[in-house]
């Protein structure tokens, strides 16, 4: 009986430990998307997004996408 009562504690820090910590790196860093990835999302940034954010991401009709960010 005792045992279970830390074992089962125990586990489940250790389960929680293990979720928490692949998901807090699996967005940092380069090689996050894959080629094909990084290419199908510029066609579609390049169809729907760049009239208002900008080729380059600077602006325009829409807030730029890079850079700063403005106060207010």
């Amino acid at each position: 009986m005792k045992l279970s009562r830390v074992l089962l504690p125990l586990t489940l820090s250790i389960i929680a430990a293990v979720a928490f910590s692949a998901h807090s790196t699996s967005a940092q860093g380069a090689g996050v998307y894959t080629a094909a990835q990084a290419s199908a999302g510029a066609a579609i940034y390049t169809a729907q997004c760049s009239q208002c954010h900008g080729v380059k991401l600077e602006g325009g009709a829409g807030p730029s996408l890079a850079g700063q960010l403005e106060a207010g």
